[in-house]
């Protein structure tokens, strides 16, 4: 079972990811989850406290400028020859990682970001010789400056004989335009299609009415600017060459810090998210305690606002194994398995909490059982099927530690042996460690829960006034599912409900 796709996992990250802009902040967020050790968890949340704590006294970062290093990298590990453009985004984002880290210096956030001070000289060796429009410039080398300087020489002298030469065959009418243009990278002249004059030919028009002629009197000219743009090449290819070596040099470093910028531009959206959902850092506790005070759920709180969504109150002590909420349809019930367990999952991954307050335990894994799972039909599973597959692999593999989150599970079959089949599997996962919370509409199990001590019931509370629910937990209480009261909020017939409360009444 995907317990983080029930969940919305992945939907929550989006949502810290319009926090995050550059691509090395990206890639880090993909892999954003659940973190192997209690240490490490406490070690992420503090660094996501150290954050918030620069926001507040008005330190900002811009990770705007950090270019995608990802193909750059994987080059020059192997020694590649590196583009002028892609050498001048390292230079970028040396200067970048440099600026972020000066801001770092002196918190506990420094130790997530190497110092980059050893490849300041390869940034400027880079800029000084590549320009911000990715190209090499005439002082990267002595070599190259002179070679350049004689190239524009020549070419003053090639567009001087062309201009005298344009004259002289514009005023013998041999000429289709008075113009000089270029063909396979030579200067050429535009003649009428039947002129005979000394030169090579470099093709026609479309119309074949016009010949491009480069005259005989600069072809050795323009030979001597051929080799002199070879020379060009060769040095500015050597230039390019000996920056690729020195990059190769510290392409593992450089790897890491492109690794790590990604890492602090994720904690640095983990504080600006917390601030935006006036939310917290967990505490984390390890006896089995799950307290949430004001928690609302990350993609209510987003879809439909704070002012709509009912915060929630939860708690579930060490000593308690069960807990088991019932209530009104439409009351909530399945909102706060979700709420309790993505924010378990944003914990256990280093990430703050929309809550006033929390205290989570982790757990060693989460099962996150029934959520109307779309996939028992593409599976060719009846809903009861599957959800019976979900449970068998929970009774195999669950651990103590591990937290089990059970929707309407076995509610759709018999009522007494659906209450009695659940009751046993509460039974048996409580027996051997395993938290459970879970929601049902079945009374017969809502009893039995009310004999046991190390088990609660918990109610969504019901308006008896507005015979409306009001989304908030009440624990300790057995709940009623008012289904004709959700009816009637619903619109049916007044006609029809009065019969079924006739029904009820000779039932009981």
């Amino acid at each position: 079972m995907n317990s983080r796709e029930k969940l919305e996992f992945r939907e929550l990250l989006g949502q810290l990811g319009r926090f995050v802009i550059s691509p090395a902040g990206r890639e880090r967020l993909s892999y954003v989850g659940p973190k192997n050790s209690i240490l490490e968890i406490e070690r992420a949340l503090e660094r996501v406290r150290e954050m918030a704590s620069l926001l507040d006294k008005g330190v900002f970062f811009d990770f705007s400028g950090i270019p995608d290093l990802s193909s750059i990298i994987a080059k020059a590990r192997t020694g590649a020859f590196l583009t002028p453009s892609e050498l001048y985004s390292l230079s970028l984002f040396i200067e970048k990682v440099h600026e972020i880290y000066q801001k770092l210096m002196g918190t506990a956030l420094e130790e997530v970001l190497a110092d980059p001070y050893i490849l300041l000289g390869l940034m400027r060796e880079i800029r000084s010789k590549i320009d911000e429009e990715g190209e090499v410039v005439d002082t990267a080398s002595e070599a190259l400056y002179k070679i350049r300087s004689e190239r524009r020489k020549k070419r003053r002298e090639i567009i001087a004989l062309m201009e005298g030469l344009l004259d002289r065959y514009d005023r013998k009418g041999l000429l289709r335009d008075r113009v000089v243009t270029i063909k396979n990278g030579r200067m050429v002249l535009p003649f009428k299609s039947h002129v005979r004059v000394k030169g090579v030919v470099h093709g026609f028009s479309n119309t074949e009415e016009t010949v491009y002629i480069e005259p005989f009197e600069v072809i050795e000219a323009q030979n001597r600017l051929v080799r002199v743009e070879e020379e060009e090449r060769e040095e500015v290819e050597r230039i390019l060459r000996e920056l690729a070596e020195k990059v190769s040099g510290s392409a593992g470093f450089i790897g890491e810090l492109y690794q790590q910028i990604g890492e602090v531009e994720v904690i640095y959206a983990s504080a600006q998210y917390m601030r935006e959902v006036d939310g917290s850092i967990p505490r984390i506790n390890r006896d089995g305690r799950i307290y949430l005070k004001k928690a609302r759920h990350p993609l209510l709180l987003k879809s439909l606002g704070e002012d709509k969504v009912v915060p929630l109150d939860f708690r579930l002590d060490g000593d308690l194994e069960v807990f088991l909420i019932s209530g009104p349809n439409a009351g909530g019930k399945t909102v706060v398995l979700k709420t309790v367990g993505l924010l378990t999952l944003m914990a256990a991954s280093g990430l703050p909490v929309p809550a006033q307050e929390a205290d989570l335990f982790i757990p060693g894994e989460i099962y996150a059982i029934g959520f109307e799972d779309e996939q028992d039909i593409l599976r060719g599973e009846s809903s009861f099927t599957a959800i019976l597959s979900d449970i068998k692999e929970l009774l195999e593999k669950g651990e103590r530690g591990d937290l089990a989150l059970l929707d309407e599970f076995l509610a759709s079959t018999d009522p007494t042996e659906g209450a009695a089949l659940a009751f046993a599997v509460l039974k048996y996962l409580a027996d051997r460690g395993i938290k459970v919370i879970a929601n049902t509409h079945l009374n017969p199990l809502k009893t039995l829960v009310s004999r046991e001590k190390n088990m609660e019931n918990a109610t969504m509370e019901f308006d008896p006034v507005t015979r409306t629910p009001t989304y908030r937990l009440i624990p300790g209480e057995i709940g009623y599912s008012h289904a004709l009261d959700i009816a009637r909020r619903t619109g049916f017939p007044g006609e029809l409900l009065s019969e079924a409360e006739g029904l009820i009444e000779g039932i009981e």
